[in-house]
């Protein structure tokens, strides 16, 4: 008489096997990794207490992922950021383009945080790189200056 236990015991060890052998087989295929940002070059590094246009040129590895698009946003301190704007590919692993940073209303200097952002087949990376200095502002938010007028008598 076979013992049903040893049966069940090897079909239970090939199955076992089988599994093992396709699993290895798949792990051989890995993923495309998420694009990876670094050396980035911002032009200028500081700014009039208006703000202006920063030149920006970053290096963006697409480590196997289908870049989608580059785009790059400027936060003041404490503030919202601005429009993204899209960087184009300039040669080999670089990208180039230029962001608006907003005016500096506050009476201190203050500074500007810029972000890049890639957009990829293997999903979103943004990472912060670099800041730029901005000048003290005069206070107001650029309004009318003039005086009201007296109180009616």
């Amino acid at each position: 008489m076979i013992n049903r236990s040893f049966v069940a015991s090897t079909f239970a060890t090939a199955a076992l096997l089988t599994a093992g052998i396709g699993m290895h087989c798949r792990s051989a295929e890995a993923a495309p990794k998420k694009p990876s940002i670094s050396s980035a070059t911002l032009t200028p590094k500081r700014l009039a207490a208006a703000g202006g246009t920063v030149s920006i040129r970053v290096k963006i590895k697409n480590n196997g992922s289908s870049i989608n698009s580059v785009s790059a946003t400027s936060t003041l301190s404490g503030g919202t950021p601005s429009a993204a704007a899209t960087l184009q590919a300039s040669g080999g692993d670089f990208y180039t383009g230029s962001v608006r940073v907003a005016a500096n209303s506050r009476t201190k200097k203050t500074t500007a945080s810029i972000y890049v952002q890639v957009n990829s087949t293997s999903g979103l990376v943004s990472k912060k790189v670099g800041t730029i200095q901005l000048d003290a502002g005069t206070g107001s938010t650029g309004g009318d200056t003039t005086p009201p007028p007296p109180p009616n008598i």
